[in-house]
């Protein structure tokens, strides 16, 4: 009998290019990436929510964004299935879930991935090729990096191995990326390339972590008039691939999405939660804020669906009920 075997089946149609296939084929060493998504399968086809169909549709996909959103939307379905919250897939316009509690709650989950420092990271690798260094790159964290500019920042180290790999260390400024790179002999027989750690200056970082999750918000905003949504709608944020947001703690969070709040304008959600989920774990970690002036009524199955992914409101609380 095959190792995971429902896997293997919704990754039968699956385009080349899919970030699963090296997993379950072997020419990555898998961390637990497969036997979290064969957790999560198993469950869903023995739930069996309407809606299921056209999600496993779209897992054949290669396109990054969208294999990493439904990876979250299958996650938060896992939850929803193991907590007994009842609920189907949203259709064509609708958000993504609709638990079916008394009155009923639907759920938007939007993933936000943006984290171009890895990108970098990831095309000096293989502009690198056979060469046998390592390469460290030093510079301060950005959520955004133009193509111009990695482009330029590719060509400087590459230009630096014109004459072969340096017998001593080298350092290569950078000043496309305002940042330098120390390029040394590598002693894994191989190319590699990491990014020194980066323990201060991440004020600016998350200040740009912050906007992404305010364009979210704001986006699923035009999202809901234009669709006409339901007022009963949650949004959760999956910051997972977001720079360093996961770095941040909840409580941290959760304070600062209070403060941020009133930059969003009018929001038509019950809520606004921000969540994190490695690959090879269900587990999620989250936090949000609420409404405060919900009825009592939405408030109990806002506890059932949020209590789903581990989150506890304080209703009591005035000014924005924190979800932690």
């Amino acid at each position: 009998m095959s190792s995971y075997p429902i896997l293997r089946e919704w990754l039968q149609d699956a385009k080349p290019e899919s970030p699963w296939l090296p997993f379950i084929n072997g020419a990555a060493q898998d961390p637990g990436i497969c036997d979290t998504l064969e957790t999560i399968l198993q469950c869903m086809e023995q739930v069996n929510p309407v809606g299921l169909a056209s999600l496993r549709k779209r897992f054949a996909d290669d396109d990054e964004g969208n294999t990493f959103g439904l990876r979250t939307e299958l996650n938060l379905g896992f939850h929803f299935a193991q907590s007994g919250v009842p609920f189907r897939f949203g259709g064509t316009g609708q958000p993504d879930f609709y638990c079916a509690l008394r009155p009923a709650i639907w759920v938007e989950a939007r993933t936000r991935g943006r984290d171009d420092l890895r990108l970098l990271q990831r095309d000096l690798l293989l502009a690198l090729g056979s060469a046998s260094v390592t390469v460290t790159i030093s510079m301060q964290r950005h959520l955004s990096i133009s193509k111009g500019d990695r482009r330029a920042a590719i060509d400087g180290v590459v230009a630096a191995l014109r004459d072969g790999v340096p017998t001593n260390s080298v350092s290569v400024y950078l000043p496309e990326i305002a940042g330098t790179a120390a390029i040394a002999a590598s002693p894994f027989g191989s190319a590699s390339v990491f990014v020194a750690p980066i323990t201060s200056e991440l004020g600016d970082h998350m200040n740009e972590v912050e906007r992404e999750v305010g364009n979210v918000v704001r986006e699923k905003t035009e999202q809901s008039t234009r669709n006409g949504w339901s007022s009963d709608t949650l949004l959760v944020v999956d910051g997972s691939r977001l720079g360093m947001a996961w770095l941040r703690p909840e409580e941290i969070w959760a304070g600062r999405l209070e403060a941020l709040s009133p930059t969003w304008g009018t929001v038509p959600f019950l809520g606004v939660v921000v969540m994190f989920s490695g690959l090879t774990s269900t587990s999620i970690r989250a936090f949000g804020i609420m409404d405060d002036g919900l009825d009592p009524s939405i408030q109990d199955s806002l506890d059932d669906v949020l209590g789903a992914i581990g989150l506890h409101v304080d209703w009591s609380t005035p000014n924005g009920p924190a979800a932690t």
